[in-house]
């Protein structure tokens, strides 16, 4: 079954992608490593969801995305 999203329909897999649904303090699940250590995964922004990796200091790079890259869930409808 689908749901709408704004204009956007989520299939079952995108409605429970633990990667593009926030888990905790604005971040989904990590897509590699860990947020505790270095890492790579998505982190919601006041103005969209963004690609991020990290080490065990600081954010490394931060790139906007318009969709899941594990999924393809359209981000856009998040805001």
């Amino acid at each position: 079954m689908t749901k709408p999203m704004g204009t956007f329909i989520e299939n079952k897999q995108q409605e429970n992608c633990p990667y593009c649904h926030e888990q905790s303090n604005y971040y989904g699940k990590a897509i590699v490593g860990s947020h505790d250590d270095a890492g790579l995964g998505l982190i919601h922004c006041d103005d969209g969801w963004h690609l991020a990796g990290w080490d065990y200091y600081q954010e490394a790079s931060d790139n906007l995305v318009v969709a899941c890259p594990m999924c393809g869930r359209d981000l856009r409808s998040d805001n």
